[in-house]
């Protein structure tokens, strides 16, 4: 059940998994599958809009020891801007998962430094690919998955739960501070979990 306040926003923990369901019901298939690990990389793992429409096959899993070829499913590589800065963020089974569910389910050939993301452009279900998830494009994919449900949904606030679940499982403000990419220590004390 998703608790609202006056405002629509996000209230409980437990909503994630609710917008996690819905997600998973847009159709065609691979839209579904996008969508749901969209959310996840947003609500559970912390990514910011940007990181998430700038990921590409190369950030996931390389550099990490592994077979040559092969995609260590849980790392992924987030770039802060040029090509030796940046840092690589070990992501929830669950977002794993779903990152190897969408993979099998994508029909362009998806690989080295193309976008992890496909765009969809049309409406009613006459769907066309795109390569490459703008960030207009998640706002919308967003705005309409809270229409869905009644709800205001947007990354800043899917970031915030995960920042609000991270302190909830008693992770330290460095460690926060040093998961979500930030400079400065994460304002938690206003946090609706504390």
């Amino acid at each position: 059940m998703i608790e609202v306040d006056g405002d629509s926003q996000i209230k409980t923990l437990i909503a994630l998994e609710v917008v996690l369901a819905a997600a998973a019901t847009n159709t065609p298939a691979i839209k579904g599958a996008r969508d749901e690990l969209i959310v996840s990389l947003l609500g559970r793992e912390g990514l910011k809009a940007t990181e998430l429409v700038n990921l590409t096959w190369d950030d996931i899993g390389r550099g990490v020891a592994k077979p040559e070829g092969d995609y260590q499913w849980n790392f992924i590589r987030i770039n802060r801007g040029g090509t030796y800065f940046y840092r690589w963020l070990e992501i929830s089974v669950e977002s794993a998962d779903l990152l190897r569910a969408y993979r099998d389910l994508c029909p362009v050939p998806l690989s080295g430094d193309r976008p992890v993301f496909i765009g969809f452009k049309g409406r009613g279900g006459k769907d066309r690919y795109e390569l490459g998830l703008t960030r207009h494009g998640l706002k919308f994919m967003l705005t309409e998955l809270g229409n869905k449900l009644g709800i205001r949904l947007n990354a800043e606030r899917l970031r915030g739960e995960a920042l609000e679940r991270m302190v909830k499982a008693g992770m330290t403000e460095k460690a926060i501070q040093q998961r979500l990419g930030l400079r400065r220590k994460p304002n938690t004390k206003h946090s609706r979990v504390m």
